[in-house]
């Protein structure tokens, strides 16, 4: 078994988070998804990895200086902090990639894809316990090649035009024609847009039935060209096509809402930055108690970036996050966590102002409309 000495304490010092107490027994991810190195000797460029930590507990209390077990499903990467790679422990049943939590109590690691695309699962293992969550690895490449089976199709395409004006709300629909997709359809599978993951991961069935919805944000408007296609966790793609897109890329909430606004559960949170990702391992919302509110009510809490561009890049790059909670006790305020994953990646512009966050709701419940809240007043400020 290989432990490692004290990485925690290079974890303090780690220049994507701060981290000094990470959502406890869950993997935190510092982005959800990454390009094919393709080179080994690119695996610690910050655009070819993934970092993620995990705090083990002990009777609620942090574990210093403990052995924390990595297990990823793929053929992967897994290095330290520091960018020294890891080999794993050939003598056990799970492919396992040991860390010490150190000083600090926290363990964390890269991953990295040395050859293939698709999507890899991992989660951590520390004594007789799993993580509370298993998180998703993307992986993409820079230069993909397409596959033969369906594409996707894009709700308000028409002579590959993308008519942007002719969708309601901020989101584009998408779905596939099954009748040339070949893996099965409980296949995890993401959206990729102009050569970004625009999707959460999703399974085949999910695009089949046209229950997928990407940003307009991801769209280039002015003539530009949009590419895309759908990649599954084995790496099989979609054919890549494109269009040109027209109208408004709006990224805000709708202005009608009538249900009570949300707002951060810490209320003392006025900007969203790398130390707040890391306090709780993303930014907790809270959904006061509405009218005729039921137990399993459905509750999809919608987040806008706006003004934001990837770090240390003159690159756009505005989006949104989405969590959801259904009520089990309809006598008290719900919450509902946006993870940390979701949130980085979102840097103020420098010659423009703050970047924003704003967020509002939408609650579907049984024999009623779909109805949706007033956004988040005042928004938050985000800088990741």
């Amino acid at each position: 078994m290989q432990a490692l000495d004290d990485v925690g304490t290079v974890l303090a010092t780690s220049g994507k988070f701060t981290v000094a107490d990470v959502a406890m027994g869950t993997i935190v991810l510092g982005k959800s998804w990454a390009y094919v190195a393709g080179d080994p000797n690119k695996y610690n460029v910050d655009e070819y990895n993934i970092v993620g930590y995990v705090q083990p507990t002990s009777g609620g209390g942090v574990t210093k200086n403990f052995s924390v077990a990595i297990e990823p499903s793929g053929n992967i990467a897994v290095l330290t902090l520091s960018g020294q790679e890891m080999s794993y422990d050939d003598q056990l049943p799970v492919k396992s990639y040991f860390l010490n939590t150190g000083s600090s109590g926290v363990a964390g690691a890269k991953f990295a894809a040395a050859i293939s695309a698709g999507i890899v699962s991992v989660k951590a293992g520390y004594g007789s316990r799993d993580s509370a969550a298993t998180q998703e690895l993307v992986f993409l490449d820079r230069d993909p090649e397409g596959g033969r089976q369906s594409p996707l199709i894009f709700d308000g395409v028409r002579d590959d035009v993308l008519y942007l004006d002719d969708l309601p709300g901020t989101q584009v629909g998408v779905s596939v024609d099954p009748a040339q997709i070949s893996i099965p359809q409980t296949t995890k599978v993401v959206v990729v847009v102009n050569n970004e993951m625009a999707s959460p991961v999703v399974e085949m069935r999910d695009l089949i039935a046209g229950t997928v919805g990407i940003p307009k944000a991801y769209f280039l408007t002015g003539g530009e060209s949009n590419t895309y296609y759908w990649m599954s966790a084995d790496g099989v793609t979609g054919s890549i096509e494109s269009c040109t897109a027209e109208g408004s890329t709006d990224n805000y909430p709708p202005s009608d809402g009538t249900l009570g606004a949300p707002y951060p559960t810490t209320l003392a949170i006025q900007t969203v930055n790398d130390q707040v990702l890391s306090k709780d391992g993303g930014v907790e919302f809270t959904i006061p108690k509405y009218a005729d509110i039921k137990k399993g009510d459905k509750i999809t809490l919608i987040c806008y970036m706006n003004n934001t561009y990837y770090p240390n890049s003159s690159r756009s790059h505005v989006g949104q996050a989405t969590g959801e909670v259904v009520v089990d006790d309809a006598s008290v305020s719900q919450t509902c966590l946006i993870p940390a994953e979701l949130l980085y990646g979102y840097s103020s512009a420098r010659a423009s102002g703050v970047g924003t966050l704003d967020a509002y709701y939408v609650v579907e419940r049984s024999g009623k409309e779909v109805e949706h809240s007033r956004k988040m007043m005042p928004r938050l400020e985000i800088n990741t």
